[in-house]
């Protein structure tokens, strides 16, 4: 699961150098100011969009996380009496699938990146949220713009010990006492509980840019692209292959996209011991075909 994230971290860190990617350079700003509005220059935007699904290989069954790896690779504790009802082994299956589509797996995009990032103009730091509801982490999957901040809450009465990342140290994460996490570096980084008692497991995605999103019910997204040039989209979840399609949107336009995504064997070991992921496969390593036109599956890269 190494390879597509070490693709997005040398790629996004191609422009690490002392400021957030995005943001405007002398040279850009003239370019910005022709927008200029009442209130003084608008940030420059010129994006199109992408629709479409994501949806699970004809013939492969959807995977799910082995126990150790919503328990931090450990065994899995029991349940306190505060969750009685709930399925100690609830968020094995991170990703859902309906009628052929898969809910709960990134998109995002990569190009050249100079004119991706030209095109993207200025963003603001966005607030993550991921909540203990039903003695349960929610959402599953959660992507995120470096730079963001990651807000944890708990709202079940049981004061859960969380563990952000690969990490020994836990905290208790009380109800109602909200924990916030600068998100300062692009990578992947699970959430659970442990010592006491399990919680489930999320997936943090952190890229280097705004343009990612995770799939709704059916698989299906939205998602605003640079115009006017070739971007390569991507579908990544820890548990698949990552698989790719490359388009080039007219500014203001749609395009309709469909990627296919193949269950990745190799990650299921890794997950269950591997909570923050490091670049270890070289950029642009390729897998085999899914066999799928117009879709290339790889072994899962993160798309920072």
């Amino acid at each position: 699961m190494r390879s597509l994230l070490t693709l997005l971290l040398l790629w996004g860190c191609g422009s690490c150098r002392g400021e957030r990617p995005g943001s405007q350079t002398p040279e850009s700003t003239a370019e910005a100011n022709a927008s200029e509005g009442p209130e003084g220059p608008a940030p420059l935007r010129r994006v199109g969009v992408v629709r479409g699904r994501v949806r699970l290989a004809e013939g492969a069954e959807l995977p799910m996380y082995p126990p150790e790896a919503l328990a931090g690779g450990g065994p899995m504790a029991e349940l306190p009496a505060e969750c009685a009802g709930v399925d100690p082994e609830a968020g094995r299956r991170p990703v859902t699938l309906e009628e052929g589509g898969l809910e709960n797996v990134m998109v995002t995009a990569t190009g050249d990146q100079e004119r991706f990032f030209a095109a993207l103009g200025t963003w603001e730091p966005q607030e993550r949220e991921v909540r203990i509801r039903a003695c349960r982490l929610q959402p599953p999957l959660v992507t995120a713009t470096r730079g963001d901040t990651l807000v944890l809450s708990n709202e079940s009465d049981y004061p859960f010990m969380i563990a952000v990342g690969r990490t020994s140290f836990m905290e208790g994460l009380l109800k109602g006492t909200p924990r916030r996490i600068a998100l300062d570096r692009g990578g992947v980084q699970a959430i659970r509980c442990g010592f006491a008692a399990p919680c489930g497991r999320t997936d943090v995605v952190v890229v280097y840019h705004p343009v990612h999103t995770v799939t709704e019910a059916g698989g299906r997204f939205e998602l605003e692209v640079p115009a006017d040039q070739e971007v390569e989209l991507h579908a990544w979840h820890p548990l698949f292959r990552d698989a790719s399609v490359t388009v080039s949107v007219p500014r203001g336009e749609r395009r309709e996209v469909e990627l296919v995504l193949t269950p990745n064997e190799a990650a299921l070991g890794e997950a269950a011991s591997s909570s923050q992921e490091e670049p270890a496969t070289p950029a642009g390593e390729a897998g085999p075909s899914s066999g799928e036109p117009g879709t290339q599956a790889q072994p899962s890269r993160a798309p920072f």
